[in-house]
């Protein structure tokens, strides 16, 4: 009875932490919410407050059992919990020390060290470090060659690569960036988009078409390197007035069937290409 008023009110706390916005780590407001129950019951409420999605709370919760079971048997796995918690919350410098503390913590970690390697290199990429979340994806791959996080990490890589390329024209020279981007499509063609989440699926495509324009390449070559990677096509007959404005009209040699279905599966929202959308007409 007494966990189940203490869920209760820490949700309550929580409501108020989220209207006023943003992830702020207050443990000496909440720690005594968590005052006479035992180590398996602070470690459920945490879990709890993960799986209800009130990851400011989940965050607390593991830090009040980590200042209290100093010598936990769940310690681990706490520090895991409240770095996921600050990642998801979208606090990414809280997440960065949660990670970092992690690894300096458990460095022989067997049952996270992957994953958080992982998540360091996501959390990089997207505070723009990109120097350092590529050298911790590349490190991932080293370290665990058949990683459960291969094909995501491939992505991450690409991701990377094409920002870092896009500093690099900026700061200095097209000519200076090229090769970046030819990196970029050598990383990103070999995933298989079905593999990947929806939203990394298309910014995939996304990404692949920015960096095929910046490099001269016509939008008719990118969709022709899709089309020839499912079809034993030499050469695509394209209508002569193939692209109007924005839009795509279907090759006279691919049936209307297979161009629907592509538009559907990899670009249901249109086609980016040097940063507008183009839409596949059927």
């Amino acid at each position: 009875m007494k966990f189940q008023v203490h869920r209760i009110f820490f949700a309550f706390i929580s409501i108020v932490l989220l209207t006023a916005g943003g992830f702020v780590p207050d443990l000496f407001a909440q720690c005594f919410l968590t005052e006479g129950l035992s180590e398996e019951q602070q470690t459920d409420l945490a879990r709890q407050m993960f799986e209800d999605g009130l990851y400011q709370e989940a965050w607390n919760t593991s830090s009040c059992y980590l200042q209290e079971f100093r010598s936990g048997k769940s310690r681990e796995n706490m520090m895991f919990l409240q770095a996921r918690a600050s990642q998801q919350a979208g606090s990414l410098n809280q997440a960065l020390r949660d990670l970092q503390k992690f690894q300096k913590t458990f460095p022989g970690s067997r049952k996270y060290q992957e994953e958080v390697l992982f998540r360091k290199g996501v959390v990089l990429a997207r505070m723009q470090q990109y120097s350092g979340a590529l050298q911790t994806l590349k490190l991932l791959l080293r370290e665990y060659p058949a990683s459960k996080f291969k094909d995501e990490s491939l992505y991450w890589q690409g991701f990377v690569t094409f920002y870092r390329a896009e500093l690099i024209r900026q700061e200095t020279t097209l000519k200076e960036a090229v090769p970046e981007f030819r990196q970029v499509s050598r990383q990103l063609e070999t995933l298989d988009p079905e593999i990947l989440p929806e939203q990394q699926a298309e910014e995939r495509l996304n990404l692949l078409g920015n960096a095929a324009n910046v490099i001269g390449m016509p939008i008719s070559s990118f969709l022709e390197k899709k089309i020839r990677k499912r079809h034993s096509i030499s050469n695509i007959t394209w209508p002569s007035d193939f692209k109007k404005s924005r839009i795509i009209r279907r090759p006279q040699n691919i049936s209307e069937g297979w161009w629907k279905n592509t538009q559907n599966q990899n670009w249901p929202r249109g086609l980016h290409f040097g940063g507008q959308r183009h839409i596949l007409q059927r």
